[in-house]
């Protein structure tokens, strides 16, 4: 929950265990042409990953929510359960078949192994709920969009591309400034007109 939004959710659990095994390669970054030495590239690879999360509760807070901060009450329960176990682990390409001991090669996509065991769920799905899991879900979305159109596109620098012409995002980019700069000048002198 933030102090921008009325809505959230509060997770609380028992215990989050998180097991992990990586393992990194150092790689030659390929045939340097230009004679600039270049950095090693670092690729990482997911071996084994293990989390269990034990008595875990999601609760969710709206606008009709007295106190964020309050103790946590059966009107606001979303999902709870005993025991949530995940498991990843990779396998190598030429893996052995425990029954008949030959040799079997495995596609890209049978790589890793991922394996998710739920224990006792609970949910609670009422019209608070959903008007909540709506609005947080809006929130997200109204971020993404607001994160596309600042992003890093918007701050590049006009290109030309020959030499006196503009390209058209920097014929945009002109064109708003001039307009700006027009709409200014008229507010400063009311009494003067181009």
């Amino acid at each position: 929950m933030s102090y921008s939004s009325s809505h959230g959710l509060r997770m609380i659990s028992e215990s989050l265990h998180l097991t992990s095994s990586l393992e990194l390669h150092i790689l030659q970054n390929g045939e340097q042409k230009d004679g600039v030495s270049r950095r090693r590239i670092a690729k990482w690879s997911v071996l084994y990953v293990s989390a269990q999360l034990l008595n875990a509760q999601i609760h969710l807070f709206g606008a009709n929510s007295q106190n964020f901060a309050t103790s946590i009450d059966d009107n606001s329960f979303f999902i709870g359960l005993d025991r949530l176990s995940y498991t990843r682990e990779a396998r190598s390409k030429n893996s052995t078949d425990s029954s008949s001991n030959r040799q079997v090669k495995l596609s890209e996509s049978d790589e890793a192994v991922h394996r998710l065991t739920i224990h006792d769920l609970r949910a609670s799905w009422t019209p608070e709920n959903r008007d909540t899991c709506l609005a947080i879900a809006d929130g997200v979305h109204k971020a993404h969009i607001l994160r596309r159109i600042l992003g890093t596109d918007a701050l590049k620098t006009p290109h030309f591309t020959e030499p006196g012409v503009l390209s058209p995002s920097s014929a945009t980019l002109n064109a708003a400034s001039a307009v700006r700069s027009t709409v200014s000048r008229l507010h400063s002198d009311p009494d003067k007109t181009n």
